[in-house]
């Protein structure tokens, strides 16, 4: 899988696939963002969005973000929205990527949010958040 950065001077090109994406994630979770949060942050800067390209062609997205622990300060980068287009893992495909990214950084830890329960099987959890209905 091929991973291509998406710029803020390419993303009108690549925007419908992307955008496609996020109402895929947005029908499967409760999330805190509209689609015009994630355009204002990638056309901004203040997020990097990867396109996965496989054999098959558009396989999904990753968007991603720096962050620091709440208390700590301590950096993190932070997979803010994962989207699979196939059946091909986009976030398990990106690690080595995403590893990259943390290297060249100076960063030390990649971080992500997510409901399926099999990611506690291979990373060390750090918090869970619920929502509670009120």
């Amino acid at each position: 899988m091929e991973f291509v950065l998406v710029g803020p001077r390419e993303l009108r090109a690549h925007w419908p696939r992307i955008s496609d994406s996020l109402d895929k994630v947005l029908a499967k979770a409760s999330e805190d963002w509209i689609k015009e949060d994630v355009y204002h942050a990638i056309k901004s800067g203040h997020v990097a969005c990867y396109i996965a390209l496989s054999d098959a062609g558009y396989a999904g997205l990753l968007v991603v973000t720096k962050a620091a622990a709440e208390f700590s300060g301590t950096p993190a980068l932070h997979v803010w929205i994962a989207h699979n287009a196939g059946a091909e893992d986009v976030l398990e495909a990106g690690l080595d990527l995403l590893r990259g990214i943390a290297t060249k950084e100076g960063i030390m830890r990649i971080t992500f949010g997510s409901p399926r329960a099999g990611w506690a099987r291979r990373f060390p959890l750090i918090s869970a958040t619920y929502e509670v209905p009120v």
